[in-house]
């Protein structure tokens, strides 16, 4: 996927649903991407929305929501416990509340990460 810009509403759904939970907010790539303990939860990539799960909740959202699909931030470079979701979640506050609830209580399992250097 060449790079494309952050979709400004869609990001700004993302951080007020964001800010319910303890997630560390950082730019990456010119775009908005939260963080648990130094591991990445959440984000946006240009217009996408990615999320991280633990296997059953993948197995879960592929299941329940329509054109979700592993998050490939660049041709070959398939992040094996990310989704993209379809930006129809950031407009659904429920769904999205749910989801990024999963997401930051799977990554808050996740021992911290470790700062290179």
């Amino acid at each position: 996927m060449a790079w494309k810009p952050m979709d400004p509403i869609n990001a700004e759904k993302l951080a007020t649903a964001a800010s319910a939970f303890a997630f560390d907010k950082r730019k990456m790539f010119g775009y908005d991407v939260y963080f648990v303990n130094g591991n990445m939860a959440a984000g946006m990539h240009g217009s996408d929305l990615f999320m991280r799960f633990s296997s059953d909740d993948r197995n879960v959202v592929l299941s329940e929501v329509d054109a979700a699909q592993p998050f490939e931030p660049r041709p070959g470079l398939v992040m094996r416990e990310y989704l993209t979701l379809p930006s129809t979640v950031l407009d659904d506050t429920r769904r999205l509340m749910e989801l990024l609830s999963r997401s930051f209580t799977y990554v808050s399992s996740l021992p911290p990460k470790r700062r290179k250097g």
